[in-house]
């Protein structure tokens, strides 16, 4: 009997770059769900009478059953261009319908070994795991080596991460108490400048020196429990520490090496602003949290600029844009806010977020997206600020799993633990990409 089909098989094979391909071998010779079954699962039997096998395959045929085996996990691609395949009948992008469907399946099955080009991807977590207790860590900074800092909060060692050798080393329990940090920031030295929440002095980490002179304590003046949380560097070359439960700002000079207070504007409450963000024209936003109004520092002058914020706790953590914009992380807001620090407008967004205290922190991507980072949400996800387009990165995340993220290399995001034993990274299809120097620019390390 003359063959019905031949199936080529080979691990490195794409499977499609247009939709008509992939209907084809979906409905047709069925290369798709069968062969990918086969490798992801291990062995599956489908009617054929020949089957070429290509590296990492093995196929044995019985009465015309080819059962399939891999003999190393392989990695499909699914669409080699670099653009968002369409519907041809609607429009739509069909990246959306697959994510729901047929890739769910595969990553679910697969984890790493799929890598789906032009859709956002898990990649792997750290096989390393931190050693860690309930609510570890609050976020990382990424040092001038590539490496990445994670300051302690209730763990007991601070750790450094690398990710290019996927290890994490303890660095020492710099501070007294829990709860220690909240955040830090890249220092135009190079020096890592921990942000105190519980602690009475901030921690000034320098990877350059010896361990027996690689911090430096700073004692902070009148100083508060959850005194601040996160904070940014300023053109000087200060820091600006954003308050929370102080109702100063606090900056520190690394030249005379001095901590300082300064008072919030007449009406600011303790608890209203949550992380701040440095526009290309020297205004930092304070984020608002539970407070209406937008805070804007520049100069040593803290004003109230709009009064349209929604309180109750709307956003955590802001991201400046690539349009020089800040974009304010909706936490409780089912809107994100958008901050133009050239007019002082604020405009909101059309995209509507789960709310309920759904993402806390991101990262700005190459490409201009922003990458949110869940809190009680369940998914990333990646906002488009031009288009106003919601991409869901399909990975399910347990609640308060992670805190804080940061770019790293080959546009993948690095996302560190909060309550997870392990960090997770995302592999995040760019159009345009960074220089890597920019990576570790103190400019972008900021909550």
């Amino acid at each position: 009997m003359a063959n019905r089909y031949t199936i080529t098989l080979n691990s490195r094979d794409f499977i499609g770059n247009s939709l008509s391909a992939i209907n084809h071998n979906f409905d047709t010779i069925q290369t798709i769900a069968c062969t990918l079954s086969s490798f992801l699962k291990g062995v599956k039997k489908f009617g054929v009478t020949d089957v070429k096998a290509g590296p990492g395959i093995t196929v044995t045929i019985v009465n015309r059953e080819a059962i399939v085996s891999r003999e190393d996990p392989p990695k499909w691609y699914i669409n080699q261009d670099k653009k968002a395949l369409l519907s041809e009948a609607t429009g739509t992008s069909l990246a959306v319908v697959m994510s729901a469907d047929f890739l769910k399946h595969i990553q679910d099955v697969a984890g790493s070994n799929v890598v789906i080009k032009n859709m956002s991807t898990f990649v792997n977590y750290t096989t390393s795991t931190f050693g860690v207790s309930v609510d570890s860590f609050r976020g990382g900074i990424k040092m001038l080596d590539g490496r990445v800092f994670v300051p302690r909060f209730n763990s007991v060692d601070a750790y450094i991460y690398d990710y290019k050798e996927n290890n994490t080393l303890p660095v020492g329990g710099f501070g007294t108490t829990l709860s220690a940090f909240w955040g830090g920031v890249l220092m135009s030295d190079g020096k890592i400048f921990s942000i105190p929440y519980n602690n009475t002095k901030a921690i000034i980490y320098n990877i350059n020196e010896t361990i027996s002179n690689r911090t430096t304590e700073v004692t902070w003046p009148n100083i508060v429990d959850k005194a601040f949380v996160g904070g940014t560097l300023l053109e000087n070359g200060n820091v600006l520490l954003s308050p929370f439960n102080m109702t100063h700002y606090g900056v520190y000079n690394p030249r005379t090496n001095t901590a300082s207070n300064s008072a919030m504007p007449a009406g600011y409450t303790t608890e209203s602003v949550y992380g701040c963000c440095l526009a290309p024209n020297g205004k930092v936003l304070f984020i608002p949290y539970n407070t209406t109004n937008f805070w804007v520092y520049k100069n040593g002058v803290v004003t109230s600029v709009n009064n349209t914020a929604p309180g109750n706790q709307a956003f955590r953590g802001g991201i400046l844009l690539k349009s020089g914009e800040i974009f304010c992380v909706p936490y409780n807001s089912d809107k994100a806010a958008i901050y133009n620090p050239v007019t002082d407008a604020v405009r909101y967004t059309s995209a509507l977020f789960t709310g309920l205290k759904s993402f806390e922190t991101g990262t700005l991507l190459p490409d201009g997206r922003v990458f949110l980072c869940p809190s009680q949400n369940k998914s990333f996800v990646i906002f488009d600020p031009v288009t106003e387009y919601l991409e869901t990165i399909n990975f399910s995340a347990n609640i308060d799993d992670y805190y804080g993220c940061t770019l790293i290399e080959n546009n993948r995001v690095l996302c560190l633990p909060k309550n997870s034993t392990k960090g997770a990274a995302f592999s995040i299809p760019c159009t345009e990409s960074f220089q890597y120097s920019i990576l570790t620019s103190p400019f972008i390390n900021k909550l």
